[in-house]
């Protein structure tokens, strides 16, 4: 590299990284303003909306968790979310390992069904689960939310799952049937072990996606002991005034979850994306 080159490389790389300094301030602004207003009264959210409390109401948390019942919001969304992702998980690598090891006509003609449903929304198909959910007498059960889960991230699941085991080497498990395994051990022992980059990215974009719905509890769990996280902090709002510092302190308390769980798994998210879209 020549001396001119280098020297202009240098301001380049400067305004990069202060461009990525900018774009990071601006993701993380509002989750500084959902933390700090979580602490202020209502006089200070009121005087200084963006500034720093005159004094720390943590109370104010206490006061969110007893006002949205959030015992039942996080025990409803635990137990969905934790039922949806572990049967997300093993059911798409169950369907995704023949899509990905045995080519033919018909799994080939399965797997382009599975990808063009990607780009069907749930609200086209609102209106007819919900008169089949209705139909099946599972308004206000868990059941029905888990299964709607469970059937909605299935294409994009077996699209990432289906990529990312066409790059692990075959030779593995023609040895493993040399030794004598059977298809369910290959896959069991050998093959999902290895998806653990691909099963963190799925567990982290699909616990998003059931941890802050809002939509489907609020259509089919309508009861009140059967809110979820979401549902619970929408009861904040009022007709004609919200408490900001209980509403905000209820959203820290629901975020804390998925930072907890992508802080655990954010090695291998970004593994796990680029290797399933390679290979896809």
């Amino acid at each position: 590299m020549s001396t001119s080159e280098s020297s202009s490389f240098k301001p380049r790389l400067v305004l990069g990284e202060i461009g990525m300094l900018l774009i990071a301030l601006i993701i993380l602004f509002p989750l500084y303003l959902i933390m700090i207003t979580a602490v202020k009264s209502p006089n200070d959210i009121a005087m200084a909306p963006f500034g720093w409390p005159k004094a720390f109401v943590f109370k104010n948390f206490a006061q969110a968790w007893q006002t949205g019942h959030f015992d039942w919001g996080f025990r409803n969304s635990v137990l969905i979310t934790v039922i949806s992702i572990t049967s997300i998980v093993f059911i798409g690598a169950l369907a995704a390992y023949p899509l990905a090891r045995k080519p033919s006509r018909i799994n080939n003609l399965v797997y382009i069904l599975f990808i063009s449903l990607i780009m069907v929304p749930f609200q086209m198909a609102m209106i007819p689960l919900y008169k089949l959910i209705k139909g099946l007498e599972w308004i206000n059960t868990f059941r029905a939310v888990i299964c709607i889960n469970i059937a909605t991230s299935m294409p994009f699941v077996i699209f990432l799952y289906t990529g990312f085991m066409k790059s692990i080497p075959k030779e593995l498990e023609e040895s493993a049937i040399i030794d004598g395994c059977n298809e369910f051990k290959i896959f069991w022992r050998i093959v999902f072990p290895l998806l653990k980059p691909a099963t963190a990215t799925v567990i982290i974009l699909n616990t998003l996606g059931i941890w802050n719905d809002f939509l489907m509890p609020m259509l089919f769990l309508q009861k009140a002991e059967y809110r979820t996280i979401p549902v619970a902090l929408f009861a904040f709002q009022g007709q004609y005034n919200n408490n900001w510092s209980l509403l905000f302190a209820a959203m820290t308390l629901a975020m804390i979850p998925m930072l907890i769980m992508f802080l655990i798994l954010q090695k291998n998210f970004i593994k796990g994306i680029t290797a399933g879209s390679v290979k896809g």
